[in-house]
């Protein structure tokens, strides 16, 4: 933690000799650091707290109006977030371990302590703090991605005990993920064969090593098995995080690889929607066989559709993952509000936390209203286009930037977008326009916007058809250099489905 850092410090304490004494002690020891502020009793402690954002409380146990741990219970339950560290007259280890039992960070006996140790205790209690709250956002992400993959998540500590353990199906030991929080990682994989290779793989990613896999087969059943490092937004090691999925049904598969490539293609809307009054149609170009494009077409709600469309920087397994996070995230959290740019911002924050410096998301997220005939969108980093029927080609801007690099940034809903009958919606990813022809030039927006318009009139699949096999006559080669991905939907009001 940065010697520059200043906090506002809370300090409860009836004696006016042991407040003066505290501030005395960290005035000399560390000038200018703690803004402190006194209360005599937990009652205007409280109250305090309730108008003020304090980094930091140290409380005395024995006050005029409440006394003991039951002191450090009630401060606690009214700031669960605010680091209590507690001072008492009395070196008591069973008063010590009650009152960290009961929310406080630390323990000091008054007469023990100089301005150093007080100082040291105090932000570490901080910076123990953060890491806890840190360690709570990760494992809410995770419980958002377990409820939407085929698989168990779990968390551990640096001691390898499970802090957290989601999922529907049990664990080797035969235990729901849930019962086996709080017990070491030894005794949920118990009984197997590779139990010590287990271990050994939470062992290694506590090292900082990255991805190591383990394959299981138990009770008839393949499971793959993946460890990494758990970090937290500081990049400091807090423990492991491992993933266990099924993969009996894909024993033929050469490599674990190919269980994922199976895995994202299920996740891909097949077949395009039926929307009265459009044609619509998305399909991704992998380059890899897996993919880093996201292509979603989901469920409608209040009567309008939603859509994305999205690229992770580069591709294959990496990026595949990440997509599967994106998806996890759109998808629990579209429900909550009827402003596309607000999705986009929360999972923008989660992202931030998610992904390594460098790596990052483009993301267009639509939401089509087929009564009103209109489109908003959040587009993060990604434009679209709008071909109307009549007049010239506009460009749809993104209202934001990227997904993934600075968590504060906000996404923006778009105004409301009216359709004409014969207007086309075209979004794509940059594997179309960046794909290199021979003479070393790129494929560009313009030629794919062309190609469009040279085919307008066809439907929405034919079209997608077009600018891929233009892209590739483009290359004069089979394989393509990047996932290439496109949702078309034109407006076709006189020709009409249900939806």
């Amino acid at each position: 933690m940065s010697t520059q850092s200043q906090f506002q410090l809370l300090v409860v304490e009836d004696s006016l000799t042991a407040f003066a004494r505290i501030s005395g002690l960290l005035s000399q020891a560390v000038p200018a650091r703690y803004t402190v502020t006194h209360a005599t009793t937990l009652t205007s402690g409280l109250d305090q707290a309730a108008r003020t954002t304090f980094d930091a409380v140290l409380l005395d146990l024995t006050l005029p109006d409440s006394s003991g741990v039951e002191t450090c219970v009630r401060l606690h339950s009214a700031c669960p977030r605010l680091p209590i560290v507690v001072l008492t007259g009395t070196e008591d280890d069973e008063v010590a371990l009650a009152a960290v039992q009961s929310g406080a960070q630390d323990y000091l006996v008054k007469q023990c302590i100089d301005g150093p140790l007080l100082d040291r205790t105090i932000r570490y209690a901080i910076e123990r703090s953060r890491l806890l709250a840190t360690r709570w956002n990760h494992e809410e992400r995770l419980r958002l991605m377990a409820e939407q993959l085929p698989a168990v998540l779990w968390t551990t500590d640096t001691q390898l005990q499970l802090t957290s353990a989601i999922g529907v199906r049990p664990l080797p030991s035969g235990q729901l993920p849930a019962e086996m929080v709080g017990r070491d990682i030894a005794e949920a994989f118990g009984g197997l064969r590779q139990t010590d290779e287990v271990i050994a793989a939470h062992r290694s990613a506590l090292t900082g090593r990255r991805s190591r896999s383990v394959r299981i087969v138990h009770d008839g059943m393949t499971l793959d098995l993946c460890i990494e490092p758990l970090r937290d937004a500081q990049q400091h090691l807090m423990g492991t995080v491992g993933i266990i999925i099924d993969v009996t049904d894909h024993r033929r598969m050469a490599v674990s690889l190919h269980a994922a490539a199976q895995m994202q293609r299920r996740m891909l809307p097949d077949p395009a929607p039926r929307i009265s009054g459009f044609d619509v149609f998305g399909h991704v170009y992998s380059a890899d066989e897996t993919s880093g494009d996201y292509l979603d077409f989901l469920s409608p709600q209040n009567g309008q559709f939603d859509f994305a469309l999205g690229d992770v920087v580069g591709h294959g397994l990496g990026a595949a993952f990440i997509m599967t996070q994106l998806r996890a995230y759109l998808r629990a959290l579209r429900s909550f509000t009827d402003k596309p740019g607000d999705v986009l911002t929360t999972i923008n924050r989660f992202l931030c936390d998610d992904l390594d410096t460098g790596s990052f998301v483009t993301l267009f997220f639509g939401r089509l209203n087929p009564t009103e005939r209109t489109l908003s969108y959040a587009a993060a980093g990604h434009c679209g286009y709008l071909l109307p029927n009549e007049g010239e080609v506009r460009r749809l801007d993104s209202t934001g930037m990227s997904l993934g690099l600075e968590p504060a940034k906000c996404v923006n809903t778009s105004q409301p977008v009216h359709l004409a009958n014969g207007d086309i919606l075209l979004v794509v990813t940059d594997g179309f326009q960046e794909s290199i022809g021979a003479n070393r030039d790129l494929f560009g927006s313009e030629r794919v916007i062309r190609t469009v318009l040279q085919h307008r009139h066809r439907s929405g699949r034919q079209i997608l058809s077009a600018i891929y096999e233009a892209v590739r006559e483009f290359r004069q080669q089979e394989l393509i250099a990047d996932d290439m991905s496109a949702v078309i939907i034109r407006a076709n009001f006189d020709h009409t489905c249900e939806l």
